[in-house]
């Protein structure tokens, strides 16, 4: 085995253990679409960001180009790299590398906002999320004390949400939102990891692995109005291995419906599996939903050609909804975290080799 299989094995035990899954449970009722073959009709490209090994955790688009963030070996001569950037024929290494994995990207006020574990970057303390400006990293204040998995932009102010108990050394709960000069606490927080975040009808939307907002009942997704929590519709039930609530990885919004994606086989006490959609009042699946088995997520969506995509751990990776059922766009070789689009083209970043007759190594883009 060589080193770059032997990482990726690292690095997809390390997204099971990460994700709650129990290797040694058995699999519960399958559901959805069977496995797809390498040659199954698609149109997947590589995007050549290195021959070695390439887990991207998020995807964005800043100043014309494509950002991708994770963990990559060997980009541009650098052995380690964690923030690259693509103009649509090149790769670039995006400023002094971080150290470790960015999990989290957003554009505010012009920059582009990186958000991970990280404690510096360049020698400079940096603490959770960052600024680039194209030049030089700027702090938010003192940051958080763990991980920041989320970004977004709620009524002009940052807000980071991932793994921490403090940000800006306050007593805050997985998360925050930075006004310009500081970070606030959100009410009470959440209880739980936050995956993801998403702004809906002029709320925030929180989705992850939490059941209490502000200590109120709100298994996997919260909703706050700029004052308070509240639950959005019950929340989501039926996680892996048999528990009562489901997790929320990935949040967007399309059409006029809130989309919700994760390990849940409810939403509202709905059959939802996997992926469930909101419309202000109530939830209602997708069809039949996407994946096999309780332990397959949903990480990631977008849209593409007016198509809401969706892309996971779930057989095929990668699936578009025709308004009656999910189509299968091809097959890539593992799991994809990220989708976004740029310059026309559907992005999909992840951790799936380019081995076996696939076509891709962690990032790819669909289209002729």
């Amino acid at each position: 085995m060589t080193r770059s299989h032997m990482a990726a094995l690292a690095a997809a035990l390390a997204l099971a253990l990460s994700l709650g899954c129990d290797s040694n449970s058995l699999p519960s009722q399958p559901f959805g679409q069977p496995p797809l073959p390498p040659g199954a009709p698609g149109a997947w490209q590589d995007l050549e960001l290195s021959n070695d090994f390439v887990e991207v955790l998020a995807l964005t688009t800043w100043n014309g180009r494509l950002i991708a963030g994770g963990s990559f070996f060997n980009v541009q001569g650098h052995p380690s790299t964690s923030l690259a950037s693509w103009d649509g024929a090149s790769w670039a290494r995006l400023g002094p590398n971080i150290g470790s994995s960015v999990h989290a990207l957003a554009v505010h006020n012009g920059h582009l906002v990186v958000g991970g574990s990280f404690s510096h970057i360049n020698g400079d303390t940096i603490r959770g999320v960052g600024d680039w400006d194209g030049t030089k990293w700027t702090p938010f204040g003192s940051g958080v004390s763990q991980g920041v998995a989320a970004l977004a932009v709620y009524d002009g102010d940052l807000i980071a949400a991932g793994t921490f108990t403090t940000a800006g050394g306050a007593p805050i709960a997985n998360i925050a939102r930075w006004n310009g000069a500081e970070w606030r606490a959100m009410a009470g927080g959440l209880n739980g990891p936050v995956w993801a975040l998403t702004v809906y009808k002029g709320a925030l939307i929180a989705g992850g692995s939490f059941d209490r907002a502000d200590g109120a009942l709100a298994p996997g997704i919260a909703a706050w109005n700029g004052a308070g929590w509240s639950s959005v519709g019950g929340g989501v039930g039926g996680g892996a291995g048999g528990t009562i609530y489901g997790t929320v990885y990935a949040l967007a919004v399309h059409g006029d419906s809130l989309i919700a994606g994760g390990g849940f086989t409810s939403a509202g006490g709905v059959p939802a599996y996997h992926v469930a959609k909101w419309d202000g009042a109530v939830w209602d699946s997708l069809g039949s939903g996407v994946g096999q088995y309780t332990h397959e997520y949903v990480k990631a969506f977008t849209t593409y050609e007016d198509s809401l995509v969706v892309g996971g751990t779930f057989p095929g990776n990668v699936r578009r909804w025709d308004g009656t059922a999910w189509v299968p766009m091809s097959a890539l070789n593992g799991f994809v975290n990220a989708l976004t689009v740029y310059d026309g083209y559907l992005i999909a970043g992840g951790w799936f080799p380019r081995e076996g007759g696939y076509p891709a190594n962690g990032i790819a883009r669909w289209g002729t």
